[in-house]
């Protein structure tokens, strides 16, 4: 009796920091996370439980679940995924990393130039309800 062994490669889930990504038209994956994330959790699910995938690290089987430490900029992670009868499948996963000060120097509401605390937050009076506000940069 002859048994086909599967060469199913399919991820059925990506997700990076526990957001789902979405495959691009080429089979890649990216995303931008916030600049004060110092570490991205990463976890793909294969469609193919018996399947093995890995990142360059260690290979596992059916899912993988890896801390990607974030430098500054982006960082590109190749997953490589071996379904049972051997057939590999590769793609990229790329993490860009959001600048911390995007040269935000002065913000207006209705005309009034609001008050610069730091890098990323500003205040400024308000007519109506509270007496001060804020608005912070992602």
């Amino acid at each position: 009796m002859f048994v086909r062994l599967s060469n199913d490669t399919k991820n059925t889930m990506v997700k990076v920091n526990n957001k789902h990504i979405i495959e691009d038209e080429s089979g890649n994956y990216e995303v931008t996370v916030k600049s004060s994330e110092e570490i991205a959790k990463v976890k793909i699910v294969l469609s193919n439980i018996l399947a093995k995938v890995t990142m360059g690290g260690e290979e596992k089987q059916g899912q993988l679940e890896e801390n990607v430490i974030l430098p500054n900029g982006d960082i590109v992670k190749t997953i490589t995924v071996t379904a049972i009868d051997g057939t590999i499948r590769t793609s990229t996963l790329t993490i860009h990393k959001a600048q911390p000060n995007l040269g935000l120097e002065k913000v207006y509401l209705d005309g009034r130039l609001a008050t610069k605390v730091d890098d990323k937050t500003f205040e400024i009076g308000v007519e109506k309800g509270n007496n001060t506000g804020s608005n912070k940069k992602q």
